[in-house]
């Protein structure tokens, strides 16, 4: 398997902008897939999916790669710009967050990728005691359906 940049597939179809990105971003690197990988921290047969646009990076290995790049994650994948601003944000521990030291420090929320794929949407799971009035908006919000 090379490493040459060809950004359509043998069957005709288009590659992911995502896709046509990291494979820009390989061939300038100067460096073997497999190389890339490890540093990255995956197999080469994972970003080899990456690359030829069989699989989407999830947000955490997206920002992996866009490190070992020296790029944006944006760079690579812009449809998840905001995804990626709430998966770093998501790191943010109660200590952080009330600005002064508590007696544990814990993630309030995480995020990561739907299940269903959609780059629009992000899963997110709340661990907080918040008031109750607080609560109820925020399963309001989330029962609210979303306009086409």
């Amino acid at each position: 398997m090379t490493d040459e940049v060809e950004h359509d597939e043998e069957g005709g179809g288009d590659l992911p902008e995502w896709a046509i990105r990291l494979q820009d971003l390989t061939a300038k690197a100067g460096l073997p897939q497999a190389e890339l990988a490890r540093r990255a921290g995956m197999s080469r047969d994972a970003y080899n999916r990456y690359f030829r646009g069989l699989t989407r990076p999830p947000v955490k290995q997206l920002i992996v790669l866009a490190e070992l790049f020296g790029v944006a994650p944006t760079d690579i994948d812009p449809d998840r710009a905001g995804l990626v601003a709430l998966e770093d944000a998501s790191h943010r521990s109660y200590e952080e967050m009330a600005g002064g030291p508590l007696w544990r420090s814990q993630q309030l929320y995480s995020l990561s990728p739907p299940s269903s794929g959609d780059p629009t949407k992000a899963r997110l799971r709340v661990d907080a005691d918040v008031p109750l009035d607080t609560a109820m908006t925020i399963i309001a919000l989330l029962q609210k359906d979303p306009k086409p």
